[in-house]
């Protein structure tokens, strides 16, 4: 089977099937993450959490750096209340820099003095690595310059093929992280130094550079001086 899969979908609003997606969701087996996002906007950031956040995050420890937002918006209850401990959750929100280019995936996103991790380090942490958000703060400065082809794309369609079936996508899966998108949701591509990414494939990108300890150190000030 695939190593993790990992949602690019913020299910925020009931749906029907949520009740089979929550059944599926609490079957052991791969580990699953569920995408959350941030939202900062001009309420104020004493506003009421939302729903199960105090059970999908953590406190903010002292000391602790990350992203702060006015809000999270998370998976509807019914889902986070049925999933296993195999499921979680992480953020899909990223923050690019002024020139509007995104180039760090930082570990952490806080608000209501809560955090969730970034679903970048969340998903490496699953897979084993060791710079997870749990034992490294870091910058999440990324390399995202990749050779076409480096993140496979597959249409959902090709997964209902039979399964025996010559060339079926599951049998290139195993033990990889699969991470699922939506083209009719993603209505914007994100600028990487390393050109136009969806959002689903800048996701995928990083976690891989954070699985494979691939973090780029800043330049120090001598350096920049010297450019």
């Amino acid at each position: 089977g695939v190593g993790i899969v990992v949602w690019n979908i913020v299910f925020a609003d009931p749906r029907a099937g949520d009740a089979q997606l929550g059944e599926a969701l609490s079957a052991p087996g791969v580990a699953v993450m569920l995408a959350a996002s941030a939202s900062r906007d001009h309420e104020p950031r004493d506003r009421p959490p939302p729903s199960g956040l105090s059970a999908a995050s953590q406190p903010l420890q002292a000391g602790q750096t990350a992203v702060p937002w006015s809000s999270f918006v998370l998976p509807v209850e019914s889902l986070l209340g049925a999933a296993g401990p195999s499921v979680a959750v992480g953020v899909v929100t990223v923050e690019l820099d002024p020139d509007g280019v995104l180039r760090r995936v930082p570990p952490w996103h806080e608000a209501h003095g809560r955090v969730l991790p970034a679903m970048a380090w969340a998903s490496a942490r699953a897979l084993g690595q060791d710079g997870s958000p749990g034992r490294q703060q870091g910058v999440g400065l990324l390399p995202w310059h990749t050779h076409p082809g480096t993140v496979p794309t597959v249409p959902l369609s090709a997964l209902f093929q039979p399964a025996g079936a010559e060339g079926h996508p599951v049998v290139a899966m195993a033990g990889k992280a699969v991470f699922i998108g939506s083209s009719a949701l993603e209505t914007g591509r994100l600028l990487t130094p390393g050109g136009e990414r969806s959002g689903t494939a800048a996701l995928a990108i990083a976690h891989a550079a954070l699985q494979q300890g691939r973090q780029l150190t800043p330049a120090g000030p001598g350096w920049v001086g010297a450019l």
